[in-house]
């Protein structure tokens, strides 16, 4: 797995001894790429504390180079997330 991009908006800095909850979700899924939201929660205060965007890419390490997601693989990741994904395109849809 590569990570292509990656964005995030930080609200506010976490400190010791707050606790955290982090929460992942795939959005959209491209032919060897997924774009995923993830947000980090303060348990303390019981707000968001940031919220990051990235696109992860399926590679052969061997080669360097992106392979296709199975459809297995994308079928395994739709019945994850209780849904069908959008395509994932470079113009961010």
């Amino acid at each position: 797995m590569w990570r292509r991009g990656l964005s995030w908006d930080f609200r506010f800095p976490l400190t010791y001894p707050d606790a955290i909850q982090v929460g992942a979700s795939i959005t959209a899924i491209g032919k060897s790429s997924f774009r995923m939201v993830h947000r980090i929660v303060s348990a303390r205060r019981g707000i968001v504390a940031a919220d990051l965007h990235s696109t992860l890419v399926w590679i052969d390490y061997g080669t360097g180079k992106s392979l296709a997601l199975s459809a297995k693989m994308r079928q395994a990741i739709e019945k994850l997330e209780g849904k069908r994904l959008p395509v994932l395109t470079r113009n961010r849809t």
